[in-house]
Parts: C-alpha cells; sequence; structure tokens
C-alpha cells in the first residue's frame, strides 16, 4: 500500500511539473531588460547625459562598409511627448536622440550579422500607459503608431524604469519594442538586447553557458561591458534570423 502511495505520489509531482512547465512556456511571447545603476540619478543627470553625447561626433548614418553586404531595415522610432519634453524644449533633440541610439545599436548588429539599422524618429502623442509592466507599453505604441511604412517599431518612453519595471521590453521575434528614461549609454545598451529579442534571440536552456558570462543576450548586460559582446549560440540564432526583416 505504502509502494503504491508512493507511485501515485511520484506521478502527480511529474504531472505537476508538466502543467507549471507548459503554462510557462506557453506565456512566453516576450522579454524584458532589466536596469541598473540608473535608480540613484536625478533627471537632470540623465538629461546631461544625453547633451554629452550630442556633442560627440557621430559617423555618418549612411557610413556603413562597401566592403560587406548589409541587410538594411527601417525602424519607426515612435518618441512619446514626455520623451521629447524630457530632452529638449524645442522637442527637436528627443527626436534625433532617439535615431543616434538606433545609430549605437546599428553599429553592433552590422559587425556581428550585417543587419544596418536606420531609424526615423516620429513625434507620438503623451501615451497613456502608466504603472510596472513593459509588455503594456509596447502594445499600447503598437497599437497607435505601429511600424508604419517601416520594418521596426522601437519606441521611446519619457517613463523612467523605476516606474515601468524595466529598461527595455521586446516580443520575441516580432518587430515591436519599448525602451525607458535611462542614460544614453544605458539606453543605447538595453536597445540591442531588444533588438535581438525581436530577432527571436533569447536565452533558454541549450544555450550554452557562456551566455551567463559573456553575452549582451543576458538580462545583466551591464557588467564587465556584455552590451559589447555575444556569444557562440546568440549569434548563431542572430545570424539564422538575420532575414527575418524586412518581412515579405
Amino acid at each position: 500500500m505504502k509502494k503504491l502511495l508512493s507511485i501515485i505520489l511520484s506521478i502527480s509531482l511529474l504531472l505537476s511539473m508538466s502543467t507549471v512547465s507548459f503554462a510557462t512556456e506557453s506565456l512566453v511571447g516576450s522579454g524584458g531588460s532589466g536596469y541598473a545603476g540608473d535608480d540613484s540619478l536625478t533627471l537632470e543627470e540623465i538629461k546631461e547625459s544625453y547633451v554629452i553625447a550630442r556633442n560627440l561626433p557621430h559617423r555618418d548614418r549612411d557610413a556603413i562598409s562597401l566592403m560587406r553586404s548589409y541587410v538594411t531595415v527601417t525602424v519607426n522610432a515612435v518618441c512619446d511627448q514626455e520623451w521629447i519634453d524630457v530632452m529638449s524644449e524645442e522637442g527637436l533633440g528627443g527626436l534625433d536622440d532617439a535615431e543616434f541610439i538606433i545609430d549605437e545599436i546599428s553599429e553592433r548588429t552590422e559587425n556581428w550579422v550585417g543587419v544596418h539599422l536606420y531609424g526615423y524618429a516620429v513625434r507620438g502623442t503623451t501615451l497613456n500607459e502608466s504603472g510596472a509592466g513593459g509588455q503594456k507599453y509596447v502594445d499600447e505604441a503598437w497599437d497607435e503608431y505601429g511600424k508604419g511604412t517601416r520594418d521596426l517599431m522601437i519606441a521611446f518612453y519619457g517613463v523612467r524604469p523605476q516606474e515601468s519595471g524595466f529598461g527595455g521590453w521586446a516580443y520575441f521575434g516580432l518587430p515591436k519594442s519599448a525602451l525607458f528614461l535611462q542614460t544614453y549609454n544605458r539606453t543605447w545598451q538595453v536597445g540591442i538586447h531588444e533588438t535581438g529579442h525581436m530577432y527571436n534571440v533569447k536565452v533558454v536552456g541549450n544555450i550554452d553557458s557562456d551566455c551567463y558570462e559573456e553575452c549582451v543576450m543576458n538580462d545583466d548586460m551591464y557588467t564587465n561591458n556584455r552590451y559589447d559582446l555575444i556569444c557562440d549560440d546568440c549569434l548563431d540564432l542572430w545570424i539564422a534570423h538575420k532575414n527575418d526583416y524586412p518581412q515579405n
């Protein structure tokens, strides 16, 4: 009798574990990146990081190597009014900043997988979403603006990660993501991670353990400058999906 009870309990445990695993897997359609180091910064300090970045030399947006072939992917950079207000009283700086950030992301995607990102910033209204939950911000910007005539959408929100709960958020394998208000460098670093997700790159059980030590797709991409590194498995995944955009 004891042996029978033990077998029944074991089967029940296995069934419950399978159910949990299935539920978890079925919910995985999007992913966010954490944030670090910006909690103690004032809004003025964050804005100053953009002022410094604007005054640095920026490469020509079309300056890609003629010795390589690239897939050019256009980005609808939706800047909500709160983002623009933070960046510039005139409302112009926020648009420029969004395009600069996409250019920074592009420098990595060009080198790694031969994808050239070209951002077109558009002025959005003040979007109404608030509170924690990165996915709902992506959904709101997508519902109101989407990718337009471009290939991807990256929404720029004037919302601090302390409010949204994330530095950025993206759907796996779909052309939509959002970035939240951090310093200039933190924003493009998170942007690389979220762009990877849009190309269906995500850390799963079969990813090499090196990913946890030296890869931008690790949720903690800030430590040890991981935002400039990519592990072999994630790189292989990204290369396999490099032609996902433009979509037919």
